[in-house]
């Protein structure tokens, strides 16, 4: 199975809203990151990080750490992720139930961050909830000029 390898910037990457009928857009990255829909960096997630390794051992072991952390079962096969923007198959079991990402895609945007509702209600909930993570800081790094 191919390896889809996500887009990779070396700098500041800003993308505005794509047109209608436009080619699948690059995956959003900042200074190197790649970055999901909400802004949280892929790059720092371990579970992309094995995937792009093609570490199954440490893909394994991340379901056992999600797994015992979430109180939940989660199977190593829901643990691969090439990114939630990304065109590649392989995306981590909770990309198809997370809302933010349903509502970038139903926009036909890359991140929040291209938005021109920016910021809503269900985002500032859960910037709040990452702002360890950084991701307002990479969101407002990424916000084209409207």
């Amino acid at each position: 199975m191919p390896v889809c390898v996500p887009y990779m910037a070396t700098d500041l990457t800003v993308r505005a809203r794509r047109a209608p009928g436009a080619p699948p857009r690059e995956e959003a990255a900042v200074n190197g990151e790649v970055i999901g829909a909400c802004g949280l960096s892929c790059s720092e997630c371990d579970a992309f990080v094995a995937t792009q390794a093609m570490d199954g051992s440490e893909i394994e072991a991340i379901a056992v750490r999600w797994s015992e952390m979430y109180g939940a079962t989660i199977s190593p096969d829901t643990v691969w992720c090439d990114g939630c923007t990304s065109h590649g198959a392989r995306k981590c079991g909770h990309t198809e139930e997370c809302g933010i990402r349903a509502c970038v895609v139903g926009r036909e945007l890359q991140t929040c961050a291209d938005c021109t509702h920016y910021t809503c209600e269900n985002l500032d909930a859960f910037l709040e909830e990452t702002a360890d993570f950084g991701t307002r800081e990479r969101l407002e790094a990424m916000r084209p000029i409207f």
